[in-house]
């Protein structure tokens, strides 16, 4: 194998390796404790309400515009809380007024759960990896193989929790669809946001309770 060879040949295992490391880097968000009411028959919703019941009004905005961009790409007219509420967070009573005034189908709330902290423990593994020895009077270089080993560690996992429930704003208004979304270590509120509505919008779709 010549110097050239030999330089491909690791250009090759470094493409390898970073795309094994992007193949890795999967979405670290889910839906758990889900629950949809099986007596629900009001139909799909086409105007939904969103509340983000967060105080900080960038936070309140970023979470509500996540869930009203996703809404609006399934045909629902939707309304962000913020947008008739600027100063804060909507009580009851605001709510039901909205609801009267604007006639919404539906209620999308959004509440923020305590952060969990965990120590978690990466196993170790191993991968081979190219070594390669010059030999000065044939003037190639000669290839072999080893195992090398990875330490397993430990570190610290961050899960933001966030609670979303839908509810009917029937005569016989209630809670018909909730779930608690979870994101593993999220790098910003815009990416809980955008990840976790990613999942509960199609999910509604899927249960009828949005048009498709």
């Amino acid at each position: 194998m010549t110097v050239r060879q030999a330089n491909a040949a690791w250009r090759r295992v470094l493409i390898a390796g970073a795309l094994t490391l992007l193949a890795g880097c999967g979405s670290t968000t889910q839906l758990t404790n889900m629950w949809a009411d099986p007596r629900y028959s009001g139909g799909p919703m086409h105007s939904i309400l969103v509340v983000a019941m967060r105080n900080a009004p960038a936070r309140r905005r970023i979470m509500e515009d996540a869930y009203a961009s996703q809404l609006d790409r399934h045909g629902v007219e939707v309304t962000p809380s913020y947008q008739l509420f600027p100063n804060a967070v909507p009580d009851t009573d605001q709510i039901e007024r909205a609801v009267d005034e604007r006639r919404f189908d539906g209620v999308l709330m959004i509440s923020p759960l305590p952060t969990e902290r965990q120590t978690v423990y990466v196993p170790g593994y191993v991968t081979t990896q190219p070594i390669y020895a010059y030999n000065p009077w044939s003037g190639f270089y000669h290839e072999r193989w080893v195992y090398v080993h990875h330490p397993g560690y430990r570190e610290q996992q961050r899960t933001v929790r966030h609670e979303i429930d839908l509810w009917d704003t029937g005569p016989n208004g209630h809670l018909v669809w909730t779930a608690i979304g979870e994101s593993i270590d999220p790098n910003s509120v815009s990416e809980v946001s955008n990840e976790v509505a990613r999942r509960v919008v199609p999910e509604l779709q899927r249960r009828g309770l949005i048009g498709r």
